[in-house]
């Protein structure tokens, strides 16, 4: 399964609306600010389709932001912050993998994250974003 397949039916079952990766793309650019000023829609599109090829140092950081941003104790997360922090999720592990990020200081901002949002997530859900988070 691709990533885009899993925020799709995440989104999908949350929001009981059709997914559009666009429309995910503007609202992370919202909520990520100055933060995610050096980012596209286009960028944000392809990095959920997995076939971004620009400036994975700009997307580190702003992902890293993000994350931090949806970790926050006293912001309360609507269905779409949960589909947008998968996302953020995904992409901070691929960050990860290329050694742009450091795991452990990663790790502990998505637990955080996680632990905010894990009732709104099926079990199936949750592994599929854990895992692939994670993996190597």
């Amino acid at each position: 399964m691709k990533n885009i397949e899993a925020i799709n039916a995440i989104g999908m079952r949350l929001t009981k609306k059709s997914f559009s990766p666009l429309a995910l793309a503007e609202y992370i650019l919202y909520q990520g600010g100055m933060d995610t000023e050096p980012l596209t829609k286009n960028d944000l599109i392809s990095l959920m389709e997995e076939t971004f090829n620009g400036n994975w140092d700009n997307v580190a950081f702003s992902f890293s932001e993000l994350a931090s941003y949806y970790q926050v104790p006293e912001k309360s997360l609507n269905d779409y912050d949960v589909v947008a922090w998968c996302f953020v999720s995904l992409v901070i592990g691929e960050t990860c993998r290329r050694d742009l990020t450091d795991w452990r200081s990663q790790f502990h901002c998505l637990m955080n994250g996680f632990q905010k949002l894990s009732n709104k997530l099926e079990f199936d859900e949750a592994l599929y974003i854990l895992r692939h988070t994670f993996a190597e």
